[in-house]
């Protein structure tokens, strides 16, 4: 398995594990929070669609982020709301997360093995390389998953895995 290859299955991976618990989730509880003063279902939703949006345009393609209209409400130092109109609703939110992924993936496989060596510019020291970006984006997803599963377990359910 090559690096790309290996990056596509972490994020396809990290992806299903967060529909399996997002789906039994109502949109009537899409507030609840992880933690009293922590993030919601809501805010993680539109927040991971911005920050994956964000990180390649950003970091690779040198662009703007197409969601930045997000930003203020889940970007990283945005206030968590518990009004409900300040987020797109579970399927909205569900729907833009599948369209950011599906463009990552689009991008990713028209990209060779050595472009994912090509350094950045302009990121933290940590992401040196392209490839080091693309494999942030299912770290990122997975450390929401955790919110996710505490989230699923103060609703009342049990584990699932």
């Amino acid at each position: 398995m090559d690096a790309k290859q290996f990056v596509i299955e972490q994020m396809q991976m990290v992806r299903n594990m967060l529909l399996e618990w997002v789906k039994d989730i109502p949109e009537e509880q899409i507030s609840t929070r992880a933690v009293d003063d922590g993030v919601h279902l809501a805010w993680i939703l539109s927040h991971l669609a911005w920050s994956e949006a964000g990180t390649v345009n950003k970091f690779i393609r040198e662009t703007e982020n197409p969601l930045r209209h997000l930003g203020k409400s889940c970007g990283m130092h945005s206030t968590v709301v518990d009004e409900g109109s300040v987020y797109p609703s579970k399927d909205e939110a569900l729907d833009t997360l599948e369209k950011v992924r599906a463009n990552t993936l689009k991008f990713l496989d028209s990209l060779s093995e050595k472009d994912l060596d090509k350094l950045v510019e302009k990121a933290p020291p940590q992401f040196k390389t392209w490839g080091s970006i693309f494999a942030l984006v299912p770290a990122h997803e997975a450390h929401h998953n955790g919110q996710i599963s505490v989230i699923w377990r103060r609703l009342g359910h049990k584990p699932k895995i």
